[in-house]
């Protein structure tokens, strides 16, 4: 059965927490206090770092972190951060989607489809599947970062786990519903993209891949009994974009900078396909349109801040709209609509 984690947006924030090594004073530190400039001197500019390059940072944008103190004392730290957030999961993934459940007499493998017209969610399972494993990946990236690991063991170590547990929940959904070989592609292939865009920052810069939400009218009549609401596959679009502001010449020429707020995108979503209880046919919607850039945005709004709220604001906006869309944010201009009746 498709599954998709959009709940991975709101415990994204166990991966930001930043930890500041404490000042040193002039009493434990006399060399600073013997160069401290006299009070008749002029105050020193802060230096320009708005242009220097940050190469080895995570994904999210913004000042490079602060310096981190104990690298093994926070690898630890980040690791128990790891586990909550697999716990927290497995735990909703429960109550979300076994609990009261019947069982099937035998184990079952497949069934589902691909993007048929005649599948249970007309293939945004399977987008799902690619989304929340990207989205779950990308996050616990972050976190192990943090708490100093490097890219390339940080990336391995976190797609690596996410779609182990991924495995695990199509295994145990062949004892309730069916175990499905396509979901398991789309989650390998979230996870794949995970690692390579955190080690190929060019592509992280000129893609994302997000889900746009608005709860469906079916969603809505199931509230609050039903709090399965990564399955509403009816009020869901993916999208593909492309971000003009990865091009230096867009980033770089004032008259060209207003294109960085619109990304083009490829969309794709379903209708009246799951939860059910519509009573209009079920659509397949495939489009070119364009977005608004929403994380572009909160960049150029707080990216130059120094305040800690600004930069915990900013980090979590950024991160936030690199994986979603808000709604009514994004317009098709090309479509084409297939209808089951």
């Amino acid at each position: 059965m498709g599954r998709r984690i959009a709940c991975g947006l709101v415990i994204a924030g166990l991966s930001f927490g930043t930890v500041r090594p404490a000042a040193a004073s002039p009493d434990q530190n006399p060399a600073a206090a013997s160069d401290s400039a006299p009070p008749s001197a002029a105050p020193v500019p802060p230096p320009d770092t708005a242009k220097a390059p940050h190469v080895d940072e995570p994904w999210v944008a913004g000042p490079p972190m602060d310096p981190l103190p104990g690298p093994r004392q926070h690898r630890a730290l980040t690791g128990l951060g790891l586990g909550a957030v697999y716990l927290t999961l497995g735990t909703w993934a429960y109550f979300a989607w076994y609990y009261n459940k019947p069982d099937l007499p035998a184990f079952k493998v497949g069934g589902d489809g691909w993007f048929g017209r005649r599948t249970y969610a007309g293939g945004a399972d399977k987008l799902g599947h690619f989304w929340g494993n990207l989205t779950f990946s990308r996050l616990t990236t972050d976190l192990l970062r943090r708490g100093g690991w490097g890219p390339w063991s940080s990336s391995a170590i976190a797609s690596g786990l996410c779609f182990t547990f991924f495995v695990f929940v199509e295994v145990k959904d062949g004892y309730y519903y069916e175990m499905s070989p396509g979901d398991l592609v789309g989650d390998a292939g979230g996870a794949l993209l995970s690692m390579v865009m955190t080690n190929w920052p060019a592509l992280d810069r000129a893609i994302d891949f997000r889900v746009q939400w608005t709860p469906s009218a079916q969603y809505r009549s199931r509230f609050p009994g039903d709090i399965d609401f990564v399955e509403d596959y009816s009020g869901q679009t993916y999208l593909l974009a492309w971000k003009p502001r990865s091009l230096a010449v867009v980033r770089d020429t004032p008259w060209l900078r207003p294109l960085g707020y619109i990304d083009p995108v490829i969309g794709y979503g379903t209708r009246n396909y799951k939860p059910p209880g519509a009573t209009e046919p079920r659509k397949q919607e495939l489009f070119i349109g364009v977005a608004l850039d929403l994380q572009t945005v909160f960049d150029d709004a707080l990216g130059g801040r120094r305040s800690r709220a600004a930069r915990a604001g900013h980090s979590i906006a950024h991160s936030f709209f690199e994986l979603a869309q808000l709604p009514y944010t994004s317009t098709p201009i090309l479509e084409t609509t297939r209808t089951t009746p």
